[in-house]
């Protein structure tokens, strides 16, 4: 007899099934009411933080390069809260707007409105200092990353004695309800001199690159109701074998 063991993270609760795109997976919760100023005090306790601590190489961030970053999520039925905290020893960000994304500090959030069975593509918003833009494709095969814009999103971000608070409010396409999910992933560029010698330092939250290319390479966000509760289940599968296996 052979016994495999198991370990889950379930959310208790919900009225669907998950299946992640890319194997992560985050939950968020109801926001009440939140300002978009970068500061964090009106945020829901129970949303937690999650780590975004994946090379794009698929290898996890050393942590002792003085950079770390993590985020959380919170909904209402309009719209999509998220809060990205980085600790970083040095903050570097261009006063162009036109100034390349991947040369300076910065996040991208990846959002698929849709999320559809039937495939639905992810809309790419970027923030660098006080610098924002939609880093979509314009050919686009789907016309709602397409229409997506700079009206979709407010965001706040706060740099103060080496920490960054990026505070987003991304509005949603439809009325949002518990127990769906979204697409969401996270990148975060790290463009210090120490970065920028080894030719830039991309971290992600969701394993996996080419996120722009499909929303079946990011992650999924479960929206949780007021009631709903996590726990985790642990146990053992026992398998049984014939005598000749």
């Amino acid at each position: 007899m052979r016994r495999l063991a198991l370990c889950c993270l379930l959310p208790l609760a919900l009225n669907q099934p998950v299946a992640a795109d890319n194997g992560a997976i985050a939950h968020a919760v109801r926001a009440g009411t939140i300002t978009i100023d970068g500061r964090l005090g009106d945020w829901p306790a129970a949303a937690r933080f999650q780590p975004i601590q994946r090379l794009q190489n698929g290898q996890l961030h050393p942590g002792d390069t003085g950079l770390d970053a993590r985020w959380r999520a919170a909904w209402t039925a309009e719209a999509v809260y998220i809060a990205v905290e980085i600790s970083d020893d040095a903050h570097r960000v261009a006063e162009d707007p036109e100034f390349s994304w991947n040369q300076q500090d910065g996040v991208i959030v990846y959002l698929d409105r849709n999320h559809s069975t039937r495939g639905s593509g992810a809309a790419l918003y970027w923030v660098g200092g006080q610098n924002r833009r939609m880093l979509s494709d314009s050919g686009h095969w789907d016309p709602d990353v397409v229409a997506a814009g700079v009206d979709d999103f407010e965001v706040a971000v706060v740099h103060d004695d080496g920490r960054t608070i990026y505070e987003w409010k991304l509005l949603a396409a439809a009325p949002l309800r518990a127990g769906r999910t979204l697409g969401v992933d996270l990148l975060v560029s790290d463009a210090d001199a120490e970065a920028m010698d080894a030719g830039g330092r991309l971290l992600v939250w969701g394993p996996g690159y080419g996120k722009s290319q499909g929303g079946g390479r990011i992650g999924d966000l479960l929206l949780l109701d007021d009631t709903a509760t996590l726990g985790t289940v642990a146990g053992s599968v026992a398998l049984a074998m014939d005598a000749d296996d």
